[in-house]
């Protein structure tokens, strides 16, 4: 995207987000960096909060809506990046924390997540380590690299940090924590990202794979009491038992899970 040097165009540059899901949801996004300052102008002429990170412009405006099966059309204007509009909400982070109006993320020594807390309700959503990442050998019984034996994870090594937590961006929008983890042929970097607005932890994933046959897994114990999970498919879900009561459970272990 670029800003419009003349403001006062007849046809002023516009930045077009969509929203192809069927429910109205806020404006948080990524996209593509300019080259030079610009401020977003909502419709109701209101400058979107933005913030230039690696990866691109982050936009996070809880107060404008992107209908469903619709856009919001964002008016850009060259300026200077200290014009930046008064942010409600908070962002707090440190090496071994993130923090917004809405969750609290608390990482532990090992590099997992320790505490993740919804702070609409105070409680805390893990009952043990969250994303703890494990490598185990992938040598199936029969049908290599297709089949998964219940029994595997049985031979696993967990991943240790290689370097202390790091924080690589701190906000006003977004703030990011680096965990750099890994073991014998497999390195791991993950950007734990969390956004002043956001009700979700995402977690960016970058995987350097040196040895063969070697199957990585991400472990996140909920504190959630439910029967089944629903599973994305390509066209649809699936619903898989979360227990092993019987034979049956027990061969279901293996699920798909798209999104």
């Amino acid at each position: 995207i670029e800003a419009d040097p003349d403001a006062n165009r007849a046809a002023p540059r516009l930045l077009v987000v969509w929203n192809l899901s069927l429910d109205p949801r806020p404006l948080r996004t990524v996209v593509a960096a300019p080259q030079r300052d610009l401020r977003l102008i909502a419709p109701d002429g209101r400058t979107v909060a933005t913030q230039r990170t690696a990866d691109g412009l982050v936009l996070d405006d809880s107060q404008a809506i992107v209908p469903p099966m619709g856009y919001l059309a964002l008016r850009t204007v060259a300026t200077d990046p200290s014009t930046d509009p008064d942010l409600p909400g908070r962002l707090d982070v440190a090496p071994d924390r993130l923090a917004n109006d809405r969750l609290e993320v608390r990482i532990a020594d090992d590099g997992t997540l320790a505490v993740l807390i919804d702070r609409s309700t105070g409680r805390n959503l893990l009952s043990g380590p969250g994303d703890r990442l494990i490598a185990h050998p992938d040598l199936p019984r029969f049908f290599e690299a297709w089949e998964l034996d219940p029994d595997d994870a049985e031979d696993a090594r967990d991943l240790t940090l290689e370097a202390p937590p790091e924080v690589v961006e701190s906000g006003p929008l977004r703030a990011t924590v680096r965990l750099r983890r890994g073991t014998e042929g497999l390195r791991v970097v993950q950007d734990l990202r969390l956004t002043r607005h956001g009700d979700r932890l995402e977690i960016a994933t970058r995987i350097d794979v040196r040895g063969r046959r070697m199957l990585l897994r991400s472990l996140t114990t909920l504190d959630v009491r439910t029967d089944a999970v629903a599973f994305e498919t390509a066209f649809g879900a699936v619903q898989r038992p979360s227990h092993r009561n019987t034979s049956w459970d027990e061969a279901r272990f293996e699920v798909p899970g798209h999104r």
